[in-house]
């Protein structure tokens, strides 16, 4: 196992081992900030609930087995949100599915803060997505049967960790 990958999280594809919670590589990005704000003058660096930098660089990526496409953080974080999202559509419902009213319910990258918040989304940091979203709202519970959330939580422990879901909430 490359970068000591958890096993089935993508491990087959090299993508290294994120902490929970944190990006790898946060303490270097904010010394480098500090650097440059000594340097050009103070700006405000906003980061989301979970520490990420907000407004990234990021892309947009098709999930793979599938014709969605959505916005999240280039590597490790994003290359992570794509492996969860098609093991998704693989065990648990088909993404190619748009809401009952014909719309696209994938979501990725939002510069926004949380629902009823003012606190920033992990959304506008391209390191949360929404899977089939209007049919599993926020706070509605009960839209996924026993035998999905199984395969969902499944999926977030082949992740080690690193990825929380948001029917936890």
């Amino acid at each position: 196992r490359r970068h000591g990958a958890p096993r089935g999280c993508g491990a087959r594809y090299g993508f290294p081992r994120l902490r929970a919670g944190r990006p790898h590589d946060q303490g270097d990005v904010r010394a480098a900030e500090d650097r440059r704000a000594e340097r050009d003058g103070p700006e405000r660096v906003a980061f989301s609930q979970t520490g990420w930098r907000v407004a990234p660089p990021r892309t947009r990526r098709t999930v793979p087995g599938t014709d969605v496409q959505l916005t999240v953080a280039d590597g490790p974080a994003g290359d992570v949100l794509m492996y969860l999202l098609a093991q998704f559509d693989r065990r648990v419902e088909d993404l190619d599915l748009d809401s009952t009213r014909g719309e696209l319910d994938d979501w990725g990258y939002a510069n926004r803060p949380i629902r009823g918040s003012t606190t920033t989304s992990n959304h506008a940091s391209a390191t949360a997505v929404d899977a089939n979203a209007t049919r599993h709202p926020l706070g509605v519970r009960g839209t996924f049967t026993r035998d999905q959330v199984a395969q969902i939580r499944a999926i977030l422990a082949e992740c080690g960790g690193v990825i929380r879901w948001g029917g936890d909430y």
